[in-house]
């Protein structure tokens, strides 16, 4: 096997904040247990693991992305990425003092929900320098597209308590830092170097039933958003724990039904939406111009159906349900 240089952190952990903590650098060994484990030095490795190079080279130091390149690997229900880690090396990123869509904000990695229009994703970013106070991170968790609605966030800004920006001091085109971020249903971890921020979650998870891993860019490819520096020494671990939603099998014990898994479930008797659709606009009429006629449907189903069946010993989350229930105030961290 090939050894490869990575960083283990040694540090206590709280439920929110940041701190800086000594660092131990050693080989380490891919063990196997990894969904990739790649030094990026050659396109052939990369190819072998499935990947897909949309745009960029290789040399001895890493793979660097060409504008609107980066790396894809897609991935199926068989890997299960609900939480996981990622470690990578990154050489020569600089504080580029242009807007976003010229190169100021860029992407280390992207994972998006598949196929096209699933709203689940997680992102690392280096902002851009007019974004709070300027070239620091953003590592976020969705399920919903929405703005101000994390699942879970972390934002190196001074006000999220979490500060850390590559322009302060300005980090130069011959130095090598090393990323590590994890992410599940409980929170997210954000390590470069000896710098640590944590953040609780509400308790959703990353769970779409394809997914797609883009390195050095967004998902989307967009212009001058790829991050033009050296990536190395790539180390992707999936949680692999049992997927229920998207095995074909509608398992009620998991809370799957017509709402929450209509892949497995189907969708929810058409006799359930027309009564519930029936009674709507006196209902509407009492709600606030907030909530729309679609989320109005869907609590109302949800509770039509939930009514119908036994009652479980845990509750479950309705849908809507605030994103705001984990270690920080999600919503009001944009």
């Amino acid at each position: 096997m090939k050894q490869k240089n990575f960083y283990i952190i040694l540090a206590l952990t709280f439920s929110i904040g940041f701190y800086l903590v000594p660092s131990i650098s050693f080989p380490v060994t891919c063990d196997g247990t990894e969904v990739l484990c790649l030094d990026l030095t050659s396109n052939w490795e990369v190819e072998a693991s499935g990947g897909i190079i949309i745009g960029g080279d290789f040399n001895s130091e890493g793979f660097m992305p060409y504008n609107e390149g980066g790396i894809d690997w897609f991935f199926g229900i068989e890997t299960n990425f609900a939480s996981g880690s990622i470690d990578v090396d990154v050489k020569g990123l600089l504080p580029v003092n242009e807007a976003e869509d010229r190169g100021g904000k860029v992407s280390i990695f992207s994972f998006c929900g598949r196929p096209e229009g699933d709203t689940h994703s997680i992102g690392l970013q280096k902002m851009a320098p007019d974004y709070r106070d300027g070239h620091i991170f953003r590592f976020g968790m969705d399920d919903d597209n929405l703005a101000d609605n994390w699942d879970a966030v972390i934002i190196t800004g001074r006000d999220f308590g979490c500060y850390y920006s590559i322009n302060d001091p300005p980090w130069g085109p011959d130095e090598t830092h090393h990323f590590h971020a994890e992410w599940s249903s409980a929170g997210l971890v954000l390590q470069i170097d000896d710098f640590r921020c944590e953040s609780g979650g509400n308790g959703d998870t990353f769970d779409p039933i394809e997914k797609m891993f883009t390195l050095a860019a967004r998902c989307t490819h967009y212009a001058n958003q790829q991050a033009v520096a050296r990536f190395s020494n790539l180390r992707l671990i999936a949680s692999n724990e049992p997927v229920h939603c998207g095995n074909h099998s509608c398992e009620a014990e998991y809370g799957e039904d017509c709402i929450s898994c209509p892949y497995d479930c189907g969708d929810c008797p058409e006799e359930i939406y027309e009564e519930i659709i029936s009674e709507l606009t006196e209902e509407q009429q009492n709600m606030g111009d907030e909530t729309t006629t679609e989320e109005v449907t869907e609590n109302a189903v949800w509770e039509e159906i939930t009514s119908k069946e036994d009652s479980s010993e845990e509750p479950t989350a309705e849908p809507g349900a605030s994103k705001v229930e984990g270690g920080c105030s999600c919503n009001l961290l944009l």
